[in-house]
């Protein structure tokens, strides 16, 4: 998918228009400066792809669970559980070798459930909503 990086330093990514195709991979945690969770960076998707019906991805950690997968169910088209749950991440241009210590998942707001479908079927269970 081609479209907006979202930055997550100032300004805020919450606080920038998201436009065209986007990928985030938002902050796990709770942000105490400015009182943000995991549940702003879904509602701020959910919100977009209901304004703009542009296609947008989020790589979370699975906890269906919280108030934040509540809001997945509700909005979002698809999710992909991964089989590999885990991720490696870059850091300062190397690999970090602990990965994610959570199983993740990536969610899909769009309209094009079965190209998600087609192209994340082999990382993992598709579930269409």
């Amino acid at each position: 998918m081609v479209g907006a990086h979202v930055s997550f330093g100032p300004p805020h990514g919450l606080t920038q228009d998201w436009f065209g195709n986007v990928f985030c991979n938002p902050p796990y945690g709770r942000n105490p400066e400015d009182k943000t969770s995991l549940l702003d960076w879904v509602n701020k998707a959910a919100e977009t792809f209901s304004r703009r019906n542009n296609g947008i991805l989020l790589l979370i950690p699975v906890a269906t669970n919280t108030r934040h997968f509540y809001k997945i169910w509700e909005t979002a088209a698809a999710i992909c559980f991964l089989k590999d749950s885990r991720l490696k991440f870059w850091i300062n241009g190397k690999e970090d070798s602990k990965g994610a210590p959570m199983a993740c998942c990536v969610v899909y707001w769009g309209n094009y459930k079965e190209m998600f479908v087609d192209c994340f079927e082999h990382l993992g269970k598709v579930v269409v909503i």
